[in-house]
C-alpha cells in the first residue's frame, strides 16, 4: 500500500490514517523494544505530529468543529467498505505503556443522522512471552452528539447484551471479541474502524489520552427494562402501560388489516402463490416452483407456471425471543412471576455465547409471547399464526423466509395459504452424532463443517428425511431449501482472511481420526503433482521432504489454496445436492446464505455448481456488491437476508445497519428492494427478521437490535410497513 506523506519537525507519534478493505490481522509489525507513556494528542499545530493520508478516506485536521482541547480536530470521512479504518502507531522501536491501571479515552462527534458502530482495536505484546495480542472494543456513537469514549480494561462485566445501554455522560467501550485480559505495557497499535460500512460516515476525533481506569457503579442499569420489556429509559408514541392497553390495540388492528388486504388485492395482480398473473409472461406449470429466465431476467416460476419474486420476512416462530434474567434480576422491573399466569413464559437456558456473567444455565423469560398471551389470551400461538399471515398478505409479501416453525409451517401450504422457504441444518448439535468441524482462523464466526466425514453425509440424509416426512416435497407452496447457514469459509476480499481455513487444515495431523479433511487434501496434491513431492516444492518454493511431512502437522508455505478451497468446498456443495434430490427432487436447492465475511470466488462457484439459487445474506443498503456472485455460471441469486435499524424505539443497540428512525428504515427498505427488483440475477430478498431482538439480548447470543417489523409489544411499525406496502404494489410493474 502506497502511504503519502508529509513531514514535521518534531516527532513525538506516528500517526497512520488508511483504508481497510480485510480484517485486521497482524497489519504492521513493531518491535516494542521500549515502553513510552501514550501522549495527549488533540491535533494542535504545536504538536507537530506527522501523519500519513490514506488511499480511501478522506482525513483532515478541521478548526472548531468537535474540538474539545484547543482549537482543532481530527476530521475522518470513512469511504464505503467492509473495515475501513485509521490506524495510530507509536514512533519506530517504542511501544505504548498503559500499565495495569489505565485506558483510552478520546473525545468524538458524530455529525450524521445516525448512529455509527466505532471498533477500537488494540494490538500488543505480552511482555513475557512478547505473543501477539490483539483486543477489540465497541462503541455506538450517538447520531448528532459528541461524546467521550474509555477504552479500558476493567470494563463491565458479561452482560449478555451485544451492545450495553449508554452509561452516564460518556461511553464505556464495550468488550467485542479478541485477547480478554491484554498486557497494556506493550501496545503497538490501536485502530479505529468502522465494520461493514455502506455508504460515506464521517466522525470527529480529539483529545486523545490515557486515562486511569474509571470506577463503574451499576446502580444505572436497574430496572431499564419494564414489566413489557421495554426500555425504561426512553419514551415513544404507542409505548404500552397497560394490559388493556394491548388489548384495544389488537382489537383497533383487525380493522386496519382488512382495510390493507383489501387494498393490496385491488392493488395487485398475484396469483394464489404471490407470483405475477399475467398471461403474456406465463411459463409452463409444473404443480412445483421452479428457475427460469423470463425476458431475459432470472425468475421464480409458480407452480401455475407465473414469473415469481420471493419477498418475505425470516424468523416466523416463537423460540427465538427468550432473554436471560438470572444474574440480572436488578435490571428489571415488576417483571412476571415465575409462578403467575405468565409463568410459563419463563426457560431454562444453557451457556451461549454471551452468557451474562459467564454463567452456565439460568432462567430466561420471553416478553415477545407474554405480551401475545396478555393481548391475545390463552389461544395467543394460534391467534399470533392467524394474525402474522394476515399482515403478510396484508403488506404484499410473497413469502415466509428462512426459519419458520416447522411444525406450524412446513408441509402446511395449503392450509395456511402462503408459499415459503424451508430450511435445514447439517449439524446436529449433539456431540454423539455430530460430524467433525475445523477451525477457520477466526473463533468469532464459528466453524466449518468437514464433508470429508462419512458422518456428514450421515447428517444431511437425515435432515433431508426429516424434510420429506414432514410433507415438503409433495407441497406446492414450498419453494425450495436452504441448507445450513453464514458458513466461514474466508473473507473473499482479505488476503489474510481468505485462506485461513486452509491454514487450519494443514495444521491437522493427518494420523488423527478427524482430520479427514486434512488426509483429503494431501490426496489431492499427490493426485495433481502426480504423487511426486519434488514438482510440489517446485509449484510452492518449498522444500518439504516428503509427503509424510505435509500429511504430519504442517505450518509452512502452502500453494494451491484456491484449489485446495474449491475441492472442500465443492464435496461440501455437491454432497448437499446429491441428497436434496434423493430425497426432495421437487424442491429447488437455495443454497447456504453466504455472507460476505465467509465467502470467496471459489466457495461461490462451487455452490453455483450445484445450487438452483445462490443465496447471500446481505447487510449493506443496496445489493450492488461484489461479493454476490456466481462465478462461472448464469444462476439466480436471492438474499435471504438484509435489514435496517433504528433506535428511536427504545432499542439503544445500533445493529448492523443503522440509519436512525423508522421512517428511515422504510426508505431503505424501497431503495433496497428497488436493487433487487434492477437486478436480472435476484429472484428475491426476505428480510430478517419478523419481530425485535430483546433489548437486553436474545439468551443464546446477545443480539439486541431494532430487527423487527413488529415491537416486542407485537405492535407493527407503520412507517416501515407503509413504505413496504408501496414498493410491493409496483414488484412485478419493476421487476419486469
Amino acid at each position: 500500500m502506497q502511504l503519502k506523506h508529509g513531514m514535521k519537525k518534531g516527532v513525538t507519534l506516528f500517526l497512520v490514517l488508511f483504508l481497510i478493505m480485510g480484517f485486521y490481522t497482524g497489519l504492521i509489525e513493531v518491535q516494542a523494544e521500549t515502553g513510552v507513556s501514550f501522549p495527549k494528542v488533540s491535533f494542535e499545530t504545536g504538536e507537530n505530529t506527522p501523519y500519513y493520508n490514506g488511499q480511501s478516506n478522506t482525513v483532515s485536521v478541521v478548526s472548531n468543529n468537535g474540538n474539545t482541547d484547543g482549537t482543532k480536530a481530527l476530521k475522518v470521512d470513512y469511504a464505503t467498505g467492509s473495515y475501513p479504518g485509521i490506524l495510530f502507531m507509536p514512533a519506530s522501536g517504542t511501544a505504548w505503556d498503559f500499565g495495569n491501571d489505565k485506558g483510552l479515552a478520546f473525545s468524538v462527534k458524530n455529525p450524521m443522522t445516525r448512529n455509527l458502530v466505532l471498533y477500537i482495536k488494540f494490538n500488543a505484546k505480552n511482555k513475557q512471552t512478547g505473543a501477539a495480542q490483539e483486543t477489540i472494543y465497541r462503541a455506538t456513537i450517538p447520531a448528532n452528539q459528541q461524546t467521550t469514549v474509555i477504552a479500558a480494561q476493567n470494563k463491565l462485566p458479561e452482560l449478555g447484551m451485544l451492545y450495553n445501554p449508554p452509561y452516564g455522560d460518556g461511553i464505556i467501550a464495550d468488550y467485542g471479541w479478541g485477547t480478554a485480559n491484554m498486557d497494556n505495557c506493550y501496545v503497538t497499535q490501536i485502530t479505529f474502524f468502522l465494520m461493514n460500512n455502506t455508504q460515506t460516515s464521517t466522525l470527529i476525533f480529539d483529545h486523545l489520552r490515557a486515562v486511569t481506569n474509571p470506577t463503574i457503579s451499576y446502580a444505572y442499569l436497574n430496572g431499564i427494562l419494564d414489566t413489557y420489556g421495554q426500555y425504561t429509559k426512553q419514551n415513544w408514541s404507542g409505548k404500552i402501560t397497560s394490559n388493556n392497553q394491548l388489548t384495544a390495540i389488537a382489537a383497533s388492528e383487525q380493522t386496519t388489516l382488512t382495510n390493507q388486504l383489501n387494498d393490496m388485492q385491488s392493488s395487485t395482480n398475484f396469483s394464489k402463490y404471490g407470483g405475477y398473473k399475467n398471461a403474456s409472461l406465463r411459463q409452463a406449470a409444473t404443480g412445483h416452483f421452479y428457475v427460469k429466465k423470463i425476458n431475459n431476467k432470472w425468475s421464480f416460476v409458480d407452480p401455475e407456471g407465473y414469473p415469481y419474486i420471493a419477498t418475505g420476512i425470516d424468523i416466523i416462530r416463537l423460540g427465538d425471543a427468550s432473554t436471560w434474567i438470572t444474574g440480572r434480576q436488578s435490571m428489571f422491573s415488576n417483571i412476571p412471576s415465575k409462578t403467575g399466569s405468565l409463568g410459563d413464559h419463563y426457560t431454562r437456558v444453557n451457556k451461549g455465547v454471551r452468557s451474562p456473567l459467564n454463567l452456565a444455565s439460568g432462567d430466561a423469560f420471553n416478553f415477545y409471547t407474554a405480551n401475545l398471551e396478555r393481548k391475545y389470551g390463552q389461544d395467543y400461538k394460534n391467534k399470533w399464526k392467524e394474525i402474522a399471515l394476515k399482515r403478510f398478505k396484508a403488506w404484499g409479501f410473497t413469502s415466509l423466509g428462512c426459519w419458520s416453525d416447522p411444525d406450524m409451517f412446513f408441509g402446511k401450504g395449503n392450509i395456511n395459504q402462503m408459499s415459503y422457504a424451508a430450511n435445514g441444518w447439517t449439524k446436529t448439535f449433539n456431540p454423539a452424532t455430530d460430524h467433525a468441524e475445523i477451525f477457520n482462523g477466526n473463533p468469532y464466526w464459528g466453524n466449518v463443517p468437514d464433508p470429508y466425514d462419512p458422518k456428514f453425509k450421515t447428517n444431511a440424509e437425515n435432515m433431508a428425511t426429516d424434510l420429506k416426512n414432514r410433507g415438503v416435497n409433495e407441497d406446492p407452496w414450498c419453494i425450495g431449501v436452504y441448507v445450513d447457514n453464514e458458513i466461514p469459509w474466508g473473507h473473499g476480499s482479505d488476503p489474510n482472511g481468505r485462506y485461513l481455513l486452509i491454514k487450519e487444515i494443514f495444521k491437522m495431523n493427518g494420523s488423527s481420526t478427524t482430520a479427514y479433511a486434512k488426509r483429503a487434501m494431501v490426496d489431492f496434491l499427490k493426485w495433481k503433482y502426480n504423487n511426486s513431492i519434488s514438482s510440489l516444492n517446485t509449484a510452492w518454493g518449498t522444500s518439504i521432504s516428503s509427503w509424510s511431512v505435509l500429511t504430519a502437522a504442517y505450518t509452512g508455505t502452502i500453494g494451491d489454496n484456491a484449489d485446495l478451497l474449491y475441492q472442500i468446498a465443492d464435496k461440501y456443495f455437491k454432497i448437499i445436492h446429491d441428497v436434496l434430490e434423493e430425497k426432495l427432487p421437487d424442491k429447488l436447492y437455495l443454497g447456504a446464505r453466504f455472507a460476505n465475511w465467509g465467502v470467496g470466488n471459489e466457495v461461490a462457484q462451487a455452490c453455483a455448481n450445484y445450487a438452483d439459487v445462490v443465496s447471500y445474506n446481505c447487510y449493506k443498503d443496496d445489493i450492488n456488491q461484489s461479493f454476490i456472485t456466481t462465478g462461472s455460471h448464469d444462476k439466480p441469486t436471492i438474499i435471504g437476508e438484509f435489514h435496517f435499524n433504528a433506535s428511536d424505539h427504545g432499542q439503544f443497540a445500533p445493529g448492523l445497519c443503522p440509519v436512525g428512525t423508522q421512517s428511515a428504515r422504510g426508505s431503505s427498505y424501497d431503495t433496497y428492494m428497488r436493487s433487487v427488483l434492477a437486478d436480472s440475477k435476484c429472484v428475491g430478498a426476505q428480510w430478517f427478521q419478523y419481530y425485535d431482538q430483546p433489548t437486553l439480548g436474545r439468551a443464546w447470543d446477545g443480539e439486541n437490535s431494532n430487527t423487527g417489523f413488529v415491537d416486542v409489544t407485537d405492535q407493527p411499525y407503520e412507517p416501515l410497513v407503509n413504505a413496504v406496502r408501496n414498493i410491493h404494489k409496483q414488484l412485478y410493474q419493476l421487476k419486469f
